[in-house]
């Protein structure tokens, strides 16, 4: 069964750029959830995968 985790990240990439964000993410287990937010922000905003950082995973109850 899928749970719903709330995932806070940010990215340096540049010289200047810093993006950060939250986003909902559903998965079986948090790492499953991580690293599918790490693929689709990676594909999203053409980074790297090693750019992009996890400030804190969540799973939230329902």
């Amino acid at each position: 069964m899928n749970k719903l985790f709330k995932i806070s990240w940010h990215a340096f990439f540049d010289e200047n750029t810093f993006l950060e964000g939250r986003s909902l993410v559903e998965a079986e287990t948090d790492y499953e959830a991580a690293n599918k937010l790490i693929f689709e922000k990676a594909h999203e905003y053409r980074l790297r995968k090693i750019w992009i950082r996890i400030d804190s995973l969540v799973e939230l109850i329902s």
